[in-house]
């Protein structure tokens, strides 16, 4: 064999045996490298069946739920989610009755739009006073299930974002 193919063999033998040796560092080196990463990231959407179904409609719904948990800074858009009991309410969110309200006081549950795991319970006495001190997004009335016009409301301002600007998805969210 010609020596080019010789030091490609004895070059791939040495990977191989790292892997067999469960010794990943040369993986983990390559991974902190941002054309490797952005490599990866896009061979994971090729093989993504929903993108290659749904096409450009799944793309915002990829991408707020790729960033559900990582947005910690946010615009502080609260999505009027759903009006019940504070026990219902909490078992629903699966979050602890807020101190000061009882388990069958009527309770509103407000979500950011942007990140899922931000939520404000508030006594529906208080709900006038936190709308007039907050943006507040109702989305689709027509939806009446609460989960699927929250996430309906959410994929549209990520849609919105990635379309036009952030700007004009929170006008927009704001007007619904």
């Amino acid at each position: 064999m010609n020596n080019k193919i010789y030091e490609e063999i004895v070059e791939k033998a040495k990977s191989m045996e790292k892997i067999v040796e469960e010794d990943y560092s040369e993986i983990e080196e390559l991974e902190k490298n941002p054309i490797v990463q952005k490599y990866l990231y896009l061979m994971d959407l090729k093989k993504d069946h929903d993108l290659a179904d749904d096409g450009k409609f799944a793309i915002p719904y990829k991408l707020a739920t790729e960033y559900a948990e990582t947005i910690k800074e946010t615009n502080n858009i609260w999505f009027m989610f759903c009006e019940l009991s504070a026990e219902r309410a909490c078992e629903l969110v699966d979050i602890d009755v807020p101190y000061g309200i009882s388990n069958n006081e009527m309770v509103v549950i407000y979500r950011d739009i942007e990140n899922v795991n931000r939520y404000n319970v508030i006594s529906k006495k208080e709900r006038e006073s936190f709308e007039a001190t907050h943006n507040i997004a109702y989305g689709n009335t027509e939806i009446e299930e609460p989960f699927g016009r929250y996430f309906d409301a959410r994929r549209d301002f990520f849609d919105d974002c990635i379309k036009h600007t952030q700007d004009y998805a929170i006008q927009k969210v704001l007007k619904k």
